[in-house]
C-alpha cells in the first residue's frame, strides 16, 4: 500500500498492507485488526464487519487494494477529486479506486494536518492513501528551507590572573 495519513478524530482506522478500514466511533475491533494486519481478502473482512448483523453496522469506509466499500456516512475522495459516498444504499455501496483517495466520516472530515500512518489502530476522522493531493509530501520530498542562522558572538574576554610563585 501507499503512504497513508490520518487526522485524529472520533472514529477509529485500521491500516494493513492490503486494506485501509475507518469506522464511526469506538467499535470493538479485536476481530478485525488481525484480519487487517495479515492482508485477509475482501470478504472475510466484510465478513467480520457483519458479525454482529447488518442493524448493529454502523457507517465505515473500507479501501481494500482497489476496491472501495461505504457505507451510512462514510464518504470518500478520489485523486480526481470525484465525491464518493453510499449515496443511501440499505447496506454498503462499493466503488473501483485505481488510485490514491481520502476516507472520511460525513461532520467530521476536517482538513486538519495529516499524520503519517504505516500501520495499526489509531482514533481518526480522515484517512488518506496516496500522494496526489490529499498528503502532504514526505519529508524527504521537500526542499529544503534555508534558516538564517546568526555567527555566534565572539567570547568575551576573561581577565588575566596574577600568577604567584609558591
Amino acid at each position: 500500500m501507499t503512504a497513508v495519513h490520518h487526522v485524529p478524530g472520533d472514529g477509529t482506522a485500521l491500516v494493513g498492507p492490503r486494506a485501509v478500514l475507518l469506522l464511526d466511533g469506538v467499535p470493538e475491533v479485536e476481530g478485525l485488526w488481525p484480519l487487517v494486519r495479515d492482508g485477509a481478502d475482501l470478504d472475510a473482512l466484510l465478513a467480520a464487519l457483519l458479525e454482529q448483523g447488518l442493524r448493529a453496522l454502523g457507517s465505515f469506509a473500507l479501501l481494500h487494494d482497489d476496491r472501495l466499500v461505504l457505507r451510512g456516512t462514510a464518504t470518500a475522495e478520489d485523486a480526481a477529486g470525484e465525491a464518493l459516498s453510499a449515496g443511501g444504499a440499505a447496506t454498503w455501496a462499493e466503488h473501483p479506486v485505481p488510485g490514491e483517495v481520502a476516507l472520511a466520516l460525513q461532520g467530521d472530515a476536517a482538513r486538519a494536518p495529516l499524520l503519517p500512518l504505516v500501520a495499526g489502530v489509531v482514533r481518526a476522522a480522515r484517512v488518506a492513501v496516496g500522494t496526489a493531493g490529499t498528503v502532504p509530501p514526505a519529508v524527504e520530498d521537500r526542499a529544503p528551507v534555508p534558516v538564517a542562522v546568526p555567527d555566534p558572538a565572539p567570547p568575551a574576554p576573561v581577565p588575566a590572573q596574577p600568577v604567584t610563585a609558591g
